[in-house]
């Protein structure tokens, strides 16, 4: 006589999947924009001690030429290489890391300013910037947090937590 052995081995139903699926997509659902917060804070945060070095080199050039300027090169301050794009004599450089600065119309006395964060200022993206300002400009010493161009959604959320 033979024994038929029954295979007790049984996998998933499509409904148990569909439910476990449904989870993790909730759960991705809520998380992701705090990542995503939290990567623009971390790109504006490896910005600043590069802008505000910028910023103060910039400064000492003023006292001794009396005008700002936009080439990095005449700075008594060490900038990397950026690896995507760098324009020394415009004051631009964007990283591989998503950070980008642009000192912007240093030339230009009432608006001189340096800004730099989560982006490329050249690009056109949506991403957040914040400006630091020179003391001989409009805006003497203050620095903005904000957008250029277009808005992102988050960015309202990074600059306060940014304290700005």
């Amino acid at each position: 006589m033979k024994k038929h052995f029954k295979s007790h081995l049984g996998g998933f139903t499509l409904i148990e999947l569909l439910v476990v699926v449904l989870i993790i997509g909730i759960l991705v659902a809520i998380a992701y924009p705090k990542y995503e917060i939290a990567v623009m804070k971390s790109k504006m945060n490896t910005a600043l001690p590069l802008m505000r070095a910028i910023k103060d080199a910039n400064e000492r050039y003023y006292m001794n030429n009396g005008k700002y300027t936009d080439d990095l090169g005449l700075l008594d301050v060490d900038i990397p290489e950026a690896d995507i794009r760098y324009n020394e004599t415009a004051g631009q450089a964007c990283f591989s890391n998503g950070t980008g600065f642009d000192n912007l119309n240093g030339t230009y006395t009432p608006n001189a300013f340096i800004v730099g964060g989560s982006g490329c200022y050249w690009s056109n993206d949506k991403t957040c910037w914040i400006t630091m300002y020179y003391n001989h400009s409009s805006k003497a010493g203050t620095i903005a947090c904000g957008t250029n161009y277009s808005t992102h959604p988050k960015c309202e959320q990074v600059c306060k937590s940014l304290g700005y």
